[in-house]
């Protein structure tokens, strides 16, 4: 089995927006590892994907995950949900939709 550690940060993302403190500062320059995004997993597996904090969208292209058929959340606190919003596009058709038909394979959430 293989996870995937998308994000760590907690419930702030580091570097936070508009702080120069000196942990913020590093994660600038530095990036990854000292850059953290908002706490999520992804088991390759089952592409079972657990919680989308809002800036799961960066998490999941920085690590090159293709496919999410599944998604998981340990509660429901908005730091572990806000990224939900991102998540219900991945398998959005906008052209099929546009035409009126619906997703053929959308994703399982729990």
């Amino acid at each position: 089995m293989n996870i995937i550690i998308l994000g760590s940060g907690g419930c702030v993302s580091t570097p936070r927006a508009c702080c120069n403190c000196r942990v913020c500062t590093e994660a600038r320059q530095k990036g990854f590892p000292y850059a953290r995004t908002g706490c999520s997993l992804f088991i390759e597996d089952v592409n079972l994907l657990i919680d989308t904090p809002e800036d799961i969208n960066a998490s999941l292209n920085n690590s090159g995950i293709q496919r999410v058929e599944h998604i998981l959340y340990s509660h429901c606190d908005p730091d572990h949900t806000m990224g939900m919003r991102i998540v219900e596009q991945l398998k959005m058709d906008w052209l099929a939709d546009s035409l009126g038909k619906k997703t053929d394979n959308p994703i399982e959430v729990a």
